[in-house]
């Protein structure tokens, strides 16, 4: 099995990113006189949600090729496994892997991940091995 994840260092920069909008945000309350506009508490708490969604995407985010299946993990944690006799065509484009099934295409953008540009080639290995002979292959 091969497990492709994106990089070891998503969390840290998610943690950097909302630690550096937290103390932005205490610096501006200690500091300055004039109280804080409306819109700077949304404005700081959106950021620092985005910081932490970097850090949990870390943990959700993947591609698991399998045996007689791949199964691909979402940054929301909605996971989908597809069988590779189910794969119709496999086309990438820069650093997006499209995959059409009969009922669904996806769209995996694998630029975060570690080791990216060795994905296409595996998977590519993975559906001829395990899957159908008669796969259209677009490059």
């Amino acid at each position: 099995m091969n497990v492709y994840r994106q990089s070891k260092w998503m969390p840290g920069i998610g943690a950097g990113y909302a630690l550096l909008f937290i103390g932005l945000t205490i610096w501006l309350w200690l500091f300055t006189d004039d109280p804080a506009p409306w819109w700077v508490v949304p404005t700081v708490l959106s950021q620092v949600a985005l910081g932490a969604f970097w850090i949990f995407s870390y943990f959700k985010v993947g591609l698991f090729l399998r045996g007689d299946h791949l199964i691909y993990r979402t940054s929301l944690g909605k996971a989908y496994q597809i069988p590779y006799d189910n794969i119709r065509t496999c086309t990438q484009k820069g650093t997006r892997i499209t995959i059409s099934t009969d009922q669904r295409r996806y769209a995996i953008d694998i630029g975060s991940m570690v080791g990216w540009s060795a994905v296409y080639p595996t998977l590519l290995l993975y559906i001829e091995n395990r899957g159908r002979r008669d796969l259209e292959v677009v490059s």
